[in-house]
């Protein structure tokens, strides 16, 4: 029995268990960027960044995978944004963006939704949750 795991930085993570270790690899070759080569007798595998398709997270036309600058956030959300990181702190659980959007009408299904950017010191993002409130009958 084989165990795929994901190592990112100081993160584990078991992903899958196989049968065999070449039943692992004809899965894991199939993922863009897996790449196997030979070093000294060894067998190397690892992804190459450069192979793996292109991710594009955005939110009302501002790319969430670059860097969000207060500036950028607050033109792009205007009066969505109620949080923003406080200036010259290195603490990074203050490091986080709150939105809100409303619609002000109970007939549609959904009538709030709310959004928390977590960002690392360079303003990268770290975590993205969107939330929505149902709309009810009052």
């Amino acid at each position: 029995m084989v165990i795929l795991e994901l190592y990112q930085g100081d993160y584990k993570k078991d992903l899958v268990v196989f049968d065999s270790l070449e039943e692992g690899r004809v899965f894991v070759a199939q993922i863009p960027g897996y790449t196997l080569e030979k070093e000294d007798s060894f067998d190397v595998e690892y992804f190459n960044p450069k192979n793996l398709p292109a991710i594009t997270l955005k939110l009302d036309e501002l790319d969430l995978t670059s860097r969000l600058d207060v500036p950028r956030v607050q033109e792009t959300f205007k009066k969505h944004l109620w949080s923003i990181p406080p200036s010259n702190t290195s603490d990074v659980t203050q490091l986080w963006y709150g939105l809100q959007w409303s619609s002000n009408s109970d007939s549609l299904f959904w009538n709030e939704y709310y959004s928390l950017i977590r960002l690392d010191e360079n303003y990268l993002m770290t975590d993205f949750k969107l939330a929505a409130k149902v709309a009810r009958d009052e």
